[in-house]
């Protein structure tokens, strides 16, 4: 009975999707329902103080100070993406192609990264690299110190997983038989990357890009632990915030804003003339660069370069917590982390399931270019909440329902969950609208031919080819709504999630209030559970992408 009203539910799908009206209509639907919830509570809610930005033209020191955050956020966004993928190309190229049993491990572990609480995180990458109880103790040596080398460090941490996440989801839905069939005609492994792999992957990879570049610029409560008197644009708005200056928070948040779509727009109208590869090689060079000794170093070498400069520091402070003895013996304190702690995955897990529906016909209509010559302006403005600092984020958008009126009877659960959205819905959009666009499309037109409806091609041609960029969104979407602090204080005064409750017991531990074991074993907690929770569902994947097909 089930499945012939599954079947019945599917032939009605498909008959609707054949209808020109009804795609017009899910497509119009998904960029009104984009405009309403995404970006208008955005922009609107800044706009909303624009009078006060004279005060940043009357007072040169702020102007000079706003301007010199401005271009620290930028010179930290562009290196540390520059960076990451130099480094995380190889390393996800490895996890993607190996079939050795261990690559699973290695493949969740640098997931973990994106499921620290920022706070915690910038923590532990201050006791790692800047103090002397981390690795410069070992030579005798005090450490960095806060600064800007240090804020570069510290988002090498959390930019990094979402570059090789993304590339590969990329890699795992790439047809593989034009890179076969070029082996099969004696190319190099290397000189087949070069020529066929790395154009294959192009769009993967500028898309990985633009989520770091985002993610670094965006980046505040862990920046701020790290960053000493350096400011970067965030850590200027939430001093700014703190000082009561309205003027030079409304404009650091527009010229970022403004600034970086302007930057990803030109960036993704180069992205169709960039040529790739570099058409000459040297073969005697390549052939040497492509035996299996050089490729087992540089397998390892980068596989290291992961464990040393992300995940080695990104989770330092779990040393400090191998103490459990009495550690729960404060059952009120325990209950409250606990309860936090549901909040968090209940609203993680809603963000993700609500950014999915919404996101796919967005990434389709991306992906298809169904918006014509204005999908590269629809795609900027996918852009546009990444790239607003979550506090300002936060801020702007409790002013909008605030000056709406609907603050009144939205539960706070909502308001978080909706900013929430702002900032995750882009990552399944951008991941998922890359690796459609990587589609042959004469496969799907030859479905279309032999009368297959648009709802029939998806459902059999285009998710099967990208489900695990889908995956990839949604592990990020997810990691990034359970690790989010900056939105959250802005837009919550009675509800506690796990990262506001881990902020308040990192302080309290440096005041000596709590014991520093408390925010350790805190955040080791929530790393166990997110490990489980990703690598469960990873395993839930494969194994249903093995047993089931879509009818």
């Amino acid at each position: 009975m089930q499945v012939s009203q599954r079947a019945g539910l599917l032939t009605k799908l498909d008959k609707l999707s054949s209808n020109p009206k009804v795609s017009l209509l899910v497509y119009s639907a998904t960029f009104i329902i984009f405009i309403s919830l995404v970006i208008a509570p955005s922009v609107i809610g800044l706009a909303i103080y624009w009078d006060s930005i004279h005060e940043v033209f009357q007072r040169p020191e702020l102007m000079e100070r706003s301007l010199r955050a401005i271009f620290n956020s930028y010179w930290i966004g562009l290196s540390v993406t520059l960076f990451d993928l130099l480094t995380g190309l190889p390393l996800a190229w490895f996890i993607a192609r190996s079939k050795h049993p261990s690559i699973e491990a290695l493949d969740t572990l640098v997931d973990l990264p994106l499921v620290m609480p920022t706070v915690a995180l910038g923590y532990s990458t201050l006791l790692f690299w800047g103090r002397k109880e981390g690795i410069f103790g070992f030579f005798g040596e005090e450490g960095l110190g806060t600064g800007a080398t240090l804020v570069f460090l510290l988002h090498l941490t959390f930019s990094y997983p979402y570059i090789v996440r993304t590339i590969v989801g990329v890699i795992r839905d790439t047809d593989l038989s034009c890179e076969i069939a070029a082996r099969t005609l004696g190319a190099s492994s290397f000189a087949t990357a070069r020529t066929v792999g790395l154009p294959l992957l192009k769009k993967g990879i500028i898309a990985a890009g633009a989520l770091a570049f985002a993610r670094s610029l965006s980046e505040t409560g862990a920046t701020m632990v790290v960053a000493g008197m350096f400011e970067t644009g965030p850590v200027f708005i939430k001093n700014a915030k703190e000082e009561g200056l309205m003027g030079p928070l409304i404009f650091v948040s527009l010229i970022l804003i403004l600034s970086s779509v302007i930057m990803l727009i030109i960036v993704s109208y180069l992205a169709d003339r960039l040529k790739v590869p570099i058409k000459r090689g040297n073969p005697v060079i390549e052939g040497m660069l492509s035996s299996k000794l050089l490729i087992n170093l540089r397998n390892l070498a980068f596989a290291l370069t992961f464990l040393f400069f992300i995940f080695v520091p990104a989770f330092f402070f779990l040393s400090f917590g191998t103490n459990w003895s009495g550690i729960f013996e404060d059952e009120t304190l325990w209950s409250g982390y606990w309860q936090s702690f549901a909040t968090s995955f209940i609203v993680a897990g809603l963000v993700t399931v609500v950014d999915i529906i919404l996101g796919i016909p967005m990434a389709i209509a991306i992906g298809k270019k169904k918006f014509g010559r204005f999908t590269g302006l629809v795609d900027g403005l996918v852009n546009v909440s990444i790239l607003i600092p979550t506090v300002a984020l936060g801020t702007s958008l409790r002013l909008f329902w605030t000056g709406l009126g609907f603050s009144a009877f939205l539960p706070e659960i909502l308001l978080i969950i909706l900013a929430h959205m702002s900032f995750t819905y882009p990552f399944i959009v951008k991941v998922l609208s890359a690796s459609i666009s990587s589609i042959n499309p004469e496969v799907e037109h030859v479905a279309r031919v032999l009368g297959a409806s648009p709802f029939k091609v998806f459902r059999t041609i285009t998710f099967p080819l990208t489900k695990w960029a889908l995956f990839a969104g949604a592990v990020m979407v997810f990691a990034r709504s359970v690790d989010e602090t900056g939105a959250t204080i802005a837009v919550a005064k009675e509800v506690v999630t796990v990262p506001i409750l881990l902020v308040n017991w990192i302080k309290s531990a440096e005041v000596g209030v709590l014991p520093l074991q408390v925010p350790a074993v805190g955040c080791m907690l929530l790393t166990m559970v997110s490990f489980v929770v990703i690598l469960g569902s990873r395993l839930v994947i494969r194994i249903r992408a093995k047993r089931a097909t879509f009818v």
